[in-house]
């Protein structure tokens, strides 16, 4: 699968957009030792589209500095970070900062592997990568799934508040997140298959020679449509149907696969995800020692990503009909209340609220 706009404006657009990262970067954090551009763009995968004939990059850019030793600067990231974005036109930069002697511990994670073998160094050594020990796709621990899990169920909370037309920059936010969440499930079959890699391309043709019943060709017709929407983010008028219909199909493969990967690694038969839900509940209790559990309780960040775990858990549920809807807004609104948060009784304003915990954790 490939780009169907020139791969010369492509390179062209992206090479620019990148010597003005790296001059921005390196005279503001003059100590650095290397930049690595990892994610979308550092596998070379990135979203791109067209708008009155000129390109414009979709994803985050995702900057990781590397430093000999601890990172030592007066920087107001945050502030550098949002006027970056500003200077060379991309929605979002995430920078984040590690030295060369935590490289060499970097574990044998989705992260990791992307990190390692889906990166490119676009400043310093371009050695650095090999500080990172030599990782195996075919031995990543299934907890990455339930990280996943968690990870991507924020499409269907921020995609969309309303069912409703989407048109612009509407629709192309709204299906790239169902993409999103379409290709994590690549993601979890190939993993309980003991099998990943670094670009999304190659994830597609894996899954498509996976033997297995659980496969279908509906499943892969979707995945593809996914990856399209992935590197090619379309801006496609939809009615409040169309986009009914794809909510529903992909929360309904998302449920499916993400609890055969939660099954497999908790040895467990999770019928739904309120099953999920009141294991995870419980197991939390019970992993945690009591004085870890008590320091926990107080850090309020690690609570709210706990108790919004729970509620994005509780809309997922509506969303495929587990449980009478009135029951688990009832729920939800609650537990906002022990994060200092007051909701109304309806789901729309839920979603509001968790979508924005989630953007301002």
């Amino acid at each position: 699968m490939e780009y169907n706009i020139d791969k010369k404006l492509i390179n062209y657009t992206f090479d620019y957009i990148k010597k003005q990262l790296i001059s921005e970067v390196v005279e503001n954090f003059p100590t650095v030792d290397s930049i690595i551009l990892y994610g979308s763009y550092g596998r070379g995968e990135g979203g791109w589209f067209l708008d009155n004939k000129k390109l414009y990059p979709y994803n985050d850019f995702d900057l990781l500095l590397v430093y000999d030793k601890k990172y030592n600067n007066s920087v107001d990231i945050n502030k550098f970070k949002e006027k970056l974005s500003k200077k060379v036109n991309v929605k979002f930069i995430d920078i984040s900062f590690i030295t060369t002697s935590k490289l060499k511990n970097t574990k044998n994670s989705i992260y990791g592997y992307d990190l390692k073998y889906g990166s490119k160094v676009i400043y310093g050594n371009t050695d650095i990568l090999d500080n990172i020990p030599t990782l195996s796709s075919s031995n990543i621990n299934l907890i990455e799934g339930e990280i996943l899990f968690f990870t991507r169920l924020w499409p269907f909370v921020g995609s969309v508040i309303d069912i409703k037309n989407l048109e612009g920059d509407e629709s192309r936010f709204f299906r790239n997140q169902m993409a999103k969440a379409m290709l994590s499930i690549v993601d979890v079959i190939l993993l309980m298959n003991n099998q990943y890699d670094h670009s999304y391309i190659k994830r597609y043709e894996m899954i498509s020679l996976i033997d297995s019943k659980l496969i279908s060709d509906n499943l892969l017709k979707r995945c593809k449509w996914a990856l399209e929407e992935k590197l090619m983010p379309k801006a496609t008028s939809m009615s409040k149907k169309d986009v009914e219909e794809l909510y529903n199909e992909i929360a309904s493969f998302y449920k499916k696969y993400m609890l055969m990967i939660l099954n497999k690694k908790y040895n467990k038969n999770f019928l739904n995800i309120l099953d999920f839900k009141d294991y995870y509940k419980k197991s939390f209790k019970i992993n945690c020692k009591r004085i870890l559990y008590i320091l926990i309780k107080r850090n309020k960040r690690f609570e709210k990503v706990y108790w919004t775990n729970i509620i994005q858990m509780n809309i997922l549920s509506i969303l495929t009909n587990e449980k009478e809807e009135k029951l688990l807004i009832e729920e939800s609104v609650e537990i906002f209340k022990k994060i200092g948060f007051i909701v109304s009784p309806t789901l729309r304003d839920i979603k509001s609220k968790v979508a924005w915990i989630r953007v301002n954790m």
